[in-house]
């Protein structure tokens, strides 16, 4: 893949050094391109995009529908890949990671929300939030259980540890869902449509629990089509056509 340097938004090229950068911006792309092909069709979902995202901030990706909001998260969440382009990790490079450590970046310092919940049927909320710490494979039990247990306390459902997603309702499962992104003290919580199956005031709930989070200084990036939901972050990023065409801070944002 190819790289670029990086413009600030002035368009004048960063020439801050790496290192000073990834302490004050957690992702960076340059130019980045994105391609899906078949047999008889190449279609290019994101164009030239370059975002820069600082430690702390909340920012909401907003856009109509086929702007490529949803092709960004998972380049940016590393669950797939780009064609062109320069993607930073907290200063490191992406795109010259293997699977291995892509996989290790994935697991250990971005946590995932998804519009879906996620979450495993046969486990209760506590087996849930461990799964993380599982996967890790460095935290013995018992210490994996008391995060876990802590975390779901955060969220407010030290009361519901050991109930299945079944005996939830949706918004109890998505903060289950939120208790498990945050249990490996991630650098960047990834959500994407976080209230797309929640009704109105389950998802104010829901978004309610992120500004807490934001307060206490978690970096958050959220793929929203609801301009409500989009409201409580700091910043918007809007895309259209694959292209970022806005990126202003909310009006009125906390």
């Amino acid at each position: 893949m190819r790289g670029s340097g990086r413009a600030s938004l002035s368009g004048c090229p960063d020439r801050t050094p790496v290192r000073d950068r990834a302490r004050r911006h957690v992702i960076e792309l340059t130019g980045i391109v994105k391609r899906y092909r078949s047999a008889s069709l190449s279609l290019t979902v994101l164009r030239d995009v370059s975002l820069s995202i600082a430690r702390g901030e909340f920012v909401a990706i907003v856009g109509p529908s086929g702007s490529g909001k949803s092709t960004l998260l998972n380049v940016i969440g590393c669950l797939d890949g780009f064609d062109a382009g320069e993607y930073r990790f907290a200063g490191e490079g992406v795109g010259a990671l293997g699977a291995d450590a892509l996989a290790a970046l994935r697991a250990r310092r971005l946590g995932f929300v998804f519009q879906s919940f996620n979450l495993i049927p046969q486990l209760d909320a506590l087996g849930n939030v461990t799964l993380p710490l599982v996967y890790a494979g460095d935290v013995a039990r018992a210490h994996r259980l008391e995060r876990a247990r802590r975390g779901l306390a955060d969220v407010g459902l030290a009361d519901r540890l050991h109930h299945r997603p079944a005996e939830l309702s949706g918004g109890q499962r998505q903060r289950v869902a939120i208790a498990r992104a945050l249990v490996n003290d991630p650098d960047v919580i990834i959500a994407d449509e976080p209230t797309g199956n929640l009704d109105s005031a389950t998802g104010n709930e829901i978004m309610a629990t992120f500004e807490r989070l934001h307060a206490r200084g978690r970096t958050i990036l959220m793929v929203t089509h609801e301009p409500g939901v989009a409201a409580h972050a700091s910043r918007r990023v809007t895309l259209r056509d694959g292209r970022v065409v806005e990126d202003v801070p909310t009006p009125g944002a906390p």
